[in-house]
């Protein structure tokens, strides 16, 4: 098991399972955003792996800021929770085929 440590507690890191990515939806979240909106996807993800609200995981991110703490472990934990997915590998896999095949496919 991995963790990552936010206000002085470790914290295992969660998978990012299909029905993970059902989970955040239901909180609003839509993870293909991690550009768009790493802060909400990071406070939903906080959220998720702790097992409590985005308004609680919001507060747990503030308070470690405050008292001098920094994401990176935390971003870390989300990079590596997308790139260990079984499902978001194979959801990569199709999508690299996909485009391969477009764009060796002769065109009309």
């Amino acid at each position: 098991m991995k963790y990552f440590t936010l206000n002085g507690k470790k914290v295992e890191e969660k998978e990012l399972s299909f029905n993970a990515v059902c989970d955040f939806e239901d909180m609003g979240v839509d993870i293909r955003e991690l550009n768009g909106k790493p802060l909400s996807l990071t406070r939903a993800y906080i959220a998720y792996a702790e097992g409590i609200t985005l308004e609680e995981a919001g507060k747990e991110i503030e308070s470690h800021i405050v008292n001098g703490g920094d994401m990176k472990g935390v971003m870390e934990a989300i990079s590596s929770a997308f790139r260990d997915s079984d499902f978001f590998r194979q959801t990569a896999e199709r999508k690299r085929k996909a485009s391969a095949k477009a764009e060796t496919a002769p065109s009309a």
